[in-house]
């Protein structure tokens, strides 16, 4: 039986995709977890094996990979470098690791599979204040490193095997470069779903804002936005728990001094599945600002409840969603009346059947099996 060695990094959905390979069943797998804190904070398996060390992974992954499978590009390039040549790399992306910003600022940075605009005006402008903020470190860093990281970049791109991404429209974006075969793979499992929930009645309308403090959600914009109809009786809710903590103290300051109409409630703690499901269901509607694939698990959550989801039209996650049918609306649509409207009965209907089927788990399981039988 051939192995597979699987690295992750200390994420939410590691379980999922450890559950996902166990059900395989077609080849002896290895979980292992790149961590130099020597402890995890999200993962939750007793399968999982840490390392820390570069010359220890490196030997490890010689010793016993057929498939060396990532997640994210979550370990150094500088040990993908010294792999053996006849070890097949799976790369299931993530997103943040296959997305790079067209933009002036953003070109300093390293170019990724998919280049694109990430942000919209007042997020822009907060991170070129950030950007003049430390420039003279940018810029020393870039100097040194940006050509050698690219480099590394190029260099994988040119030897995965096999790629897989958590939106099929994604792969339409990709490099033309990239000459790995495309498989299906999605980070779901059958431990954590809403079962026959539905949502909840509260006294004022819930909105979920975004679903981390990363500026990809576009927090400022969609804000500013709302701002402008003058709305009032309703309860903003921003999951801010995890992402960038520079940009997360900014947007409390920022919302702290606008004093808008509405109420905006920052949830800056993390809150385990059960609590964050209550506060999910307590929201008639969600607003996402990425342009980029961000937020999918709060996504296909809220879809099957029956929530009603704003993204621009611009955006990836729109694009695909309404390409397979489902029932979203335009953040640039948005009105006060829409806001008072949640989704027909029909509409839920048909997106709780489109997600259902879409994230069937034992159609998934089912589909791999044939990937990975005819590598």
């Amino acid at each position: 039986m051939k192995t597979a060695v699987h690295f992750f990094p200390d994420t939410q959905f590691v379980d999922h995709a450890i559950d996902i390979y166990k059900d395989l069943k077609i080849y002896k797998n290895i979980f292992c977890c790149y961590n130099k804190k020597g402890k995890v904070k999200f993962i939750k398996s007793p399968d999982i094996s840490l390392f820390s060390n570069n010359a220890t992974i490196i030997s490890f992954i010689n010793s016993n990979a057929d498939f060396l499978i990532l997640y994210s590009l979550c370990l150094p390039y500088s040990v993908l470098l010294k792999l053996n040549r006849n070890i097949k790399i799976v790369w299931h992306t993530v997103g943040y690791d296959i997305y790079s910003d067209d933009s002036i600022i953003g070109r300093l940075d390293q170019k990724k599979l998919i280049n694109m605009n990430l942000y919209c005006k007042l997020t822009r402008k907060y991170l070129s204040l950030n950007f003049l903020y430390i420039t003279k470190k940018v810029i020393r860093y870039y100097i040194l490193f940006a050509f050698r990281r690219n480099y590394y970049y190029n260099f994988l791109i040119n030897n995965v095997s096999y790629i897989s991404s958590v939106l099929p429209i994604e792969k339409k974006y990709f490099d033309k470069r990239l000459k790995a075969k495309y498989i299906d793979f999605r980070f779901i499992s059958e431990r954590d779903n809403f079962g026959n929930f539905d949502l909840q009645k509260t006294n004022k309308t819930n909105i979920l804002l975004g679903n981390s403090a990363t500026p990809e959600n576009n927090h400022l914009d969609v804000l500013e936005y709302l701002h402008s109809l003058n709305l009032d009786n309703i309860n903003i809710i921003m999951p801010l728990s995890y992402g960038d903590e520079r940009y997360r103290d900014y947007l409390i300051r920022y919302i702290k001094h606008k004093k808008y109409r509405f109420e905006v409630e920052c949830l800056t703690n993390f809150l385990d599945f059960k609590n964050y499901k209550e506060i999910l269901q307590s929201c008639s509607f969600a607003i996402f600002g990425v342009l980029r694939q961000q937020a999918m698990g709060n996504i296909y959550n809220l879809l099957k409840i029956g929530t009603k989801i704003f993204l621009y039209s611009n955006s990836i996650v729109y694009k695909q969603l309404i390409e397979n049918g489902y029932n979203v609306y335009p953040i640039e649509e948005i009105s006060v009346h829409s806001l008072m409207t949640g989704l027909s009965k029909e509409e839920k209907e048909n997106n709780k059947k489109l997600i259902t089927n879409e994230l069937n788990y034992s159609l998934l399981i089912t589909k791999l099996i044939n990937q990975y039988n005819s590598m």
